[in-house]
């Protein structure tokens, strides 16, 4: 389910994005640098589609580059780049002929298939059915969602097979359940793993100017909390810059009236 991170909002014609990210000396946060560090930048087409990504590390030196290709029917795939420019992955899309099925093939740098990733949608071409194998066929896990009558996300089921269970010591199934209110923009995610519940977590106005995380283990005891505020937007009414302040719990902390700020975003927005 999509929140309020996940939604650009982005208007106008071709644009670059750029994202800085400040940590604030909060209490909570551990040690590190509390310089203004750029973390990524998007460059998007005239219709709104990811072109480019490209994301930093530290003294804004590039770790890895994305770029995007689309075929004559427009389906994506991607390229992604190291450091140094060297070609680490190339992903293939697929689709038959109805479109209702995708799939997403990754190659590594020697050019031999890593992984196939297989998209299924239903008749209201919504997609339902996910599901990751390796380059010899083995299925690694499964992902199933469901809808409301509104397009909504109400539940999300990740099934994971015997075999990895036994390799990699997972549970076999994880579950989401996604609650909304009628009455006000919120929703709540409940986690379960097996059947037994692992915690949940409570989004208010999660795409408005100041939207709310609560964070609540499986006996039900407040985790965390994080503010998210949008403080200012440009004449397109896309956000440049966002604080987030959060409480996390320890021994022998009750939660503060105030959170303490840890993060600034700032996004510098180039339409061209």
């Amino acid at each position: 389910m999509k929140t309020h991170r996940e939604k650009e909002g982005l208007l106008g014609p071709v644009h670059t994005v750029r994202t800085h990210v400040t940590k604030l000396p909060a209490m909570i946060e551990r040690p590190s640098s509390s310089g203004r560090t750029l973390k990524q930048m998007i460059t998007f087409d005239s219709e709104g589609r990811k072109s480019e990504e490209t994301f930093y590390g530290e003294n804004d030196s590039i770790q890895s580059r994305k770029v995007y290709v689309r075929d004559a029917s427009q389906h994506t795939g991607w390229m992604t780049y190291d450091s140094n420019g060297l070609l680490l992955e190339r992903l293939i899309c697929q689709h038959d002929p109805d479109g209702k099925r995708t799939e997403h093939l990754t190659y590594g740098r020697d050019g031999k298939l890593q992984w196939r990733q297989v998209t299924s949608r239903d008749k209201e071409n919504k997609q339902c059915e996910e599901a990751f194998y390796t380059a010899d066929g083995t299925l690694m896990w499964k992902h199933l969602t469901v809808y409301d009558d509104q397009d909504r996300v109400i539940e999300a089921r990740t099934y994971v097979p015997n075999q990895v269970i036994e390799q990699k010591g997972r549970r076999q199934e994880h579950r989401t359940v996604a609650t909304y209110s009628d009455l006000a923009d919120t929703f709540e995610c409940a986690y379960y793993s097996g059947e037994t519940l692992a915690g949940r977590f409570l989004f208010l106005n999660p795409e408005g100017p100041i939207a709310q995380v609560f964070n609540y283990d499986g006996g039900g005891v407040l985790q965390s909390r994080e503010t998210i505020e949008r403080l200012k937007f440009d004449d397109h009414g896309n956000w440049t810059e966002e604080r987030v302040s959060t409480w996390v719990a320890g021994t022998g902390k009750t939660e503060p009236n105030e959170l303490e700020p840890t993060e600034l975003h700032h996004r510098i927005i180039t339409y061209h």
